[in-house]
């Protein structure tokens, strides 16, 4: 299947985007093969792993940094987003954390569907990262 990463194991669908400028384009087919779907980008510095999903008939995409501690440990938890390391779970839609940690950053990177595909800005990607990281308030300045 065109889009789909080797990476991919049984509960884990890796996807392999394609960058044309500041456009990255997703199978809509692969993000859509299981409940979750990862995979990595080129950003300004380093490459950045993001894990997307639907909701809601929506789909929304969130770095695997987690905002609470900073570690690399998101993962997919049925009906919410945990980290690993620090056992913080997050709201799928809102990104709100649980307990008293902090959640992702207000906002959703935006995106349109052309046809199969979902396409994205390497900009906003790269600024939505770079937030989460920071712990901002929200993705957008």
């Amino acid at each position: 299947m065109v889009g789909l990463s080797p990476r991919t194991t049984r509960g884990h669908v890796w996807a392999e985007p394609a960058i044309d400028g500041d456009t990255l384009t997703l199978s809509a087919a692969v993000a859509a093969l299981g409940d979750h779907v990862h995979l990595e980008v080129p950003l300004s510095v380093g490459t950045a792993g993001f894990i997307g999903y639907f909701c809601d008939d929506e789909f929304y995409l969130r770095a695997t940094v987690c905002p609470n501690c900073g570690a690399e440990r998101i993962e997919w938890g049925v009906s919410l987003l945990t980290c690993r390391a620090c056992s913080t779970t997050f709201d799928l839609v809102s990104g709100y954390a649980s307990g008293e940690g902090q959640g992702y950053p207000l906002g959703t990177i935006p995106y349109t569907i052309a046809g199969d595909s979902i396409e994205l800005s390497m900009k906003d990607l790269d600024e939505a990262y770079w937030s989460t990281v920071a712990g901002r308030r929200t993705l957008f300045e």
